[in-house]
């Protein structure tokens, strides 16, 4: 008893990361599942799925930023944490010994 309790409790403190909601959401219904039958009603459904459409343009101009000198070049290498990262290419070996360096 005290489990179904606390189960349900819990799961009205719980809430969604509507983004990956959304994610596994697409790949359920991919899957040739009915979403319907996961309690979720049309109006949720359309909120979940609408959720990135509110994203708002920027004034970054692509084209511009395009015909600027690259300031990158084959051999630099970037460490963000613990994780790196290198401009090269990827199908030289010389490219990953330099990275595992």
């Amino acid at each position: 008893r005290a489990y179904i309790i606390a189960d349900n409790k819990l799961s009205l403190n719980a809430g969604w990361d509507n983004e990956l909601l959304a994610v596994e959401l697409s790949e359920i219904e991919g899957a040739d599942f009915n979403l319907d039958l996961l309690g979720f009603d049309e109006a949720e459904l359309s909120s979940i799925f609408d959720a990135d459409k509110d994203v708002s343009d920027d004034d970054f101009d692509v084209e511009k930023e395009l015909e600027e000198p690259c300031f990158s070049k084959t051999g630099d290498m970037w460490t963000l944490g613990k994780h790196h990262v290198i401009c090269g290419d990827a199908t030289k070996l010389e490219t990953y010994k330099t990275l595992l360096e």
